[in-house]
């Protein structure tokens, strides 16, 4: 007994001075700073996702100019995350992409391509059928183009799906992206129910695996009265698979769609008082799937008041506590352009994204 006690203290010793030599992660001083109010900093799941939208793939002229200049200028950046917005019309119609002079099939696998052999990831977002903007009945009835695009979606997933989900798998066969999202933007106003949509969202990603088991899917919530703004349903019933983001978007005039106010505190110049309610809010609807998120950045132009602030407080709120961002938008020619009319450049909203990312 007397030796075994000596050999007790004699191992506690050790574990002592091993202690001392070595302390544990969590006796650090700087480790207890990285709680906050809104959670863990860095607590994200994987690479930090710092990107931009494109949607000049999805606009007609159907890429007009995105390509290698393109892909450089935000890959130098420090980008490392491009998101090709794709319709089926343009994928159907396959008309000749004048930015590489190619037919568009062959145009997006190209572009595919250049991304993912410049070091960052590739992801095709399926869009719409691409018929919204053209459809004579909706210009004429001035149509609440945002309830009409639900219904089109929601009637898509329930009577279409399986055109839908074939349209992805030519996605990954062809153009072998290193993600996809299952449809941008959704469909709300109670078309579908929540529960729908996750058996959609499943559904799609079981079959893509099937040809890509690697691929990495994102999705926003959707079905529901709120679609896209209310990802609780996820809350308690996350996907099953591995590998998925879930996306939100955040941008200087989603305020209204939340209920909230956080832009007109920035037009104000509330600033302190406009980054705490924005931070609250994504707060609320991230919850426990906020390091699993993906935030959509945008503002609309640069007559924004404060946009700068707005800005600069959601990329650090990204930076902190979710897996990354996406700024709205490469497009062609609009006020929220990230480049400059030439395309070659950036411009001042693409300049401070850039400055953001080193």
């Amino acid at each position: 007994m007397r030796a075994a006690a000596k050999s007790i203290t004699y191992l506690l010793n050790i574990l002592y001075i091993c202690i001392l030599l070595f302390p544990t992660a969590k006796s650090s001083p700087n480790e207890s700073a990285r709680i906050s109010l809104h959670g863990v900093i860095g607590s994200q799941t994987g690479d930090y996702l710092y990107g931009v939208w494109a949607s000049d793939p999805f606009w007609t002229p159907y890429g007009k100019y995105f390509e290698q200049p393109q892909v450089d200028l935000i890959t130098n950046a420090g980008g490392n995350l491009i998101t090709l917005a794709v319709n089926v019309k343009a994928w159907s119609d396959n008309p000749i992409a004048s930015a590489l002079n190619k037919p568009f099939r062959e145009y997006l696998a190209d572009v595919v391509a250049m991304i993912h052999d410049a070091g960052a990831k590739a992801v095709i977002s399926l869009h719409s059928w691409g018929l919204e903007y053209d459809d004579p009945y909706v210009c004429e009835h001035g149509i609440n183009l945002g309830k009409w695009w639900s219904e089109e979606k929601a009637h898509v997933i329930m009577e279409h799906r399986q055109e839908w989900i074939n349209f992805g798998k030519e996605m990954v066969s062809n153009v072998k992206p290193w993600g996809m999202l299952v449809m941008d933007e959704p469909p709300r106003h109670g078309y579908i129910t929540q529960a729908e949509y996750w058996d959609f969202v499943y559904e799609c990603i079981e079959v893509w695996r099937d040809i890509d088991p690697n691929l990495v899917v994102f999705t926003y919530a959707g079905g529901g009265p709120n679609g896209m703004l209310d990802m609780s349903y996820f809350f308690t019933n996350p996907l099953p698979q591995a590998n998925i983001y879930y996306l939100m978007t955040f941008y200087y005039e989603s305020a209204y769609y939340y209920g909230s106010n956080y832009d007109d505190l920035y037009a104000a110049g509330d600033l302190a008082n406009a980054r705490q309610t924005l931070f609250n809010l994504m707060d609320t609807k991230l919850d426990v799937l906020k390091s699993q998120s993906i935030i959509n950045v945008g503002v609309r132009s640069t007559t924004d008041a404060n946009w700068q602030h707005y800005m600069s407080d959601v990329y650090e709120y990204n930076e902190n506590y979710t897996s990354g961002c996406m700024q709205w938008a490469c497009a062609k020619g609009t006020d929220w352009n990230l480049f400059a009319p030439s395309y070659t450049s950036w411009s001042e909203i693409g300049q401070l994204w850039a400055e953001n990312s080193s």
